[in-house]
Order: C-alpha cells, then sequence, then structure tokens
C-alpha cells in the first residue's frame, strides 16, 4: 500500500522472509574470510531490537523487557493491532511497542568520567564496581537531587529533539556519587513515564520486566529499577549479549534444533530477580512526579539556550 501510494516498484525491494527462513550458505570466498564452513547455512535473521526481545525471553504477547545499553529502550510485545506508538516489526502477527531512549549507558559513563576522572584512569573498568559501591549508600531519591540524562534529546513519551541534561535543587550536603546516582534514577523515572503510558494504552497490566544490556548487570541499578517501577525485574543470563541470542535462536528454528520463539523463550534462564522495595516507594514517587514536571518546565530553558 505505501509503496503503491508513493507509486515506486515493488519489484526493486528484496522479497519479505522471516528470520528463521534460510535465504542460502556461505560462499567459498566468505567461507575462507570468516573461517567458517562453505554451504554453512544463511538464515534471514533480524534487527537489534527484535533479537534482544527474543533474547531477553520476551515473544508472546504482553512479555515487557528494557535495554539498557548505550541508548536502548523501553518495549513490550503486542499484537499488531495494539501498536499505538513506535513499533518494531517482530512477526507476521507481533509487534514490538517501543519507548526509545537516546542516552543510558552513554549518559552514566559521561557521568562517571566527568565525577572520578582520577579513578577512571587509575583503575580502569574497576572504576564501576567502585562507583555502583559509593552510589549503593546513597538514599533513594538522590536525597532531594534530581536530574535528566537527556543528552541527546529524547523520543516518547518524551519528545524532544532539544531536550538536555541537568542536575536540580543540588545543596551543599550532594556528592559526586548523589550525581552519578541521580542520573542513574533518571533513566529509571523515563522507563515508569513508558510504563504508565503502556499501561494506558494497552489497559493491560505489567507485573515484571525483563532488563538486558551491559547496564543490567549493576546490582544497585536493577534493584533501583524494580523499586521506581514498582514491578519485579529480571535479569537473564549473559544480558549484556542478548541480541547475540536471539539471533542465535533465529537460525536454530530454522535449523529445526528449536520449534519456535516459544520454546526459545522457555530456554532462556534468568539469573537474577529483584523484588520492589515498599520502604522505598514514597521517595521515588515523589521524584517520578518531580521529573515528569521538570521536562515541561525545561523544555522552555532549553530552547532558549539552543
Amino acid at each position: 500500500m505505501i509503496l503503491k501510494i508513493a507509486k515506486v516498484d515493488p519489484a526493486l525491494f528484496p522479497k519479505i522472509i522471516l528470520p528463521t527462513d534460510q535465504v542460502g550458505g556461505v560462499t567459498k570466498k566468505a567461507a575462507q574470510e570468516l573461517g567458517l564452513l562453505e554451504g554453512t547455512p544463511v538464515f534471514g535473521g533480524c534487527g537489534d531490537i527484535p533479537a534482544i526481545a527474543v533474547g531477553s525471553g520476551c515473544s508472546e504477547p504482553g512479555d515487557t523487557h528494557a535495554y539498557l545499553g548505550s541508548s536502548g529502550w523501553f518495549s513490550s510485545t503486542v499484537h499488531c493491532k495494539e501498536a499505538f506508538l513506535s513499533t518494531s516489526p517482530f512477526s507476521i502477527e507481533y509487534d514490538l511497542l517501543l519507548f526509545g531512549f537516546q542516552a543510558i549507558g552513554l549518559a552514566f559513563d559521561w557521568a562517571i568520567h566527568q565525577f572520578y576522572a582520577a579513578e577512571c584512569e587509575s583503575m580502569g573498568a574497576a572504576v564501576y564496581d567502585f562507583v555502583e559501591k559509593e552510589c549503593a549508600s546513597i538514599a533513594p531519591g538522590s536525597d532531594g537531587l534530581l536530574s535528566t540524562h537527556w543528552l541527546y534529546g529524547e523520543r516518547p513519551p518524551f519528545f524532544s529533539d532539544r531536550a538536555r541534561g541537568a542536575f536540580i535543587n543540588i545543596n551543599h550536603t550532594h556528592t559526586r556519587a548523589h550525581m552519578v546516582n541521580a542520573v542513574m534514577e533518571s533513566v529509571c523515572y523515563s522507563m515508569r513515564l513508558s510504563l504508565d503510558a503502556l499501561r494506558k494504552g494497552t489497559r493491560r497490566e505489567v507485573n515484571a520486566l525483563r532488563a538486558v544490556g551491559g547496564c543490567a548487570t549493576s546490582n544497585h541499578w536493577m534493584q533501583m529499577l524494580a523499586d521506581v517501577l514498582g514491578i519485579v525485574v529480571e535479569v537473564p543470563r549473559n544480558p549484556r549479549h542478548a541480541g547475540a541470542v536471539g539471533a542465535a535462536y533465529c537460525a536454530l528454528i530454522g535449523l529445526g534444533l528449536c520449534s519456535d520463539f516459544n520454546e526459545a523463550k522457555a530456554r532462556i534462564v534468568i539469573e537474577k530477580r529483584y523484588q520492589p522495595s515498599p520502604d522505598t516507594s514514597a521517595a521515588y514517587h515523589k521524584a517520578s512526579h518531580a521529573y515528569r514536571l521538570a521536562f515541561h518546565a525545561l523544555d522552555g530553558v532549553c530552547k532558549a539556550l539552543q
């Protein structure tokens, strides 16, 4: 329909295939370059977003996951007819309803390199464990300090290419650990707004979330996410490689070594579960409300400065 309206010849585009469809085999030249066997089956596969959904074990309608990488998203698998915001095709029948974030790990790394520059230089990758221990001592809500992680603008439910990062309500008691912790909380508040929008749009309750990506390896951050969302957060084994796992299952299904995506889901092993703490709910409810207000309050300021 879209191609017809645009008067574009459909013959210019490749045939639409499923991720599990075999499209050929590795050629002799490619096999020599890659160190693979000639004729190794090649499958359609999929983009990073659907692959991560499969690799996190979220292949059925109602399954919800969050990807916390350099950028990231909050997403739920839905029937196509339920899609009401930006989506990414999952299969012929299902879509992934998507709330994208321009900066997650990017904002976190920026904060660490700004506030822990000396430790970054002397400790290398160990700085992340060092910072996590310092942030673990900070009270929920960062003692009234609010941050925004919008270093590159933001997408729905906030939608503005001019949104930028900020620290709000700083006082003399706040330390560098407060600053980094507030950035981590900012990501969680954005996901809380995404969860609220998802519930409103689909009229479906969400009781658990699968979290994957490099940031999902942080115990402090994942407990914070569970507390802010008020739901269980589950982290599968090897959360950094959820996309590769999902792509592998496309090939396994195509080879007949796995029956379907539902079986793939059943094979995903959950390594950690984080239960929300009622003790933090009041502080995070207050901070989440302030965070929502901050976007609208800062939008005009950012516009004036840019």
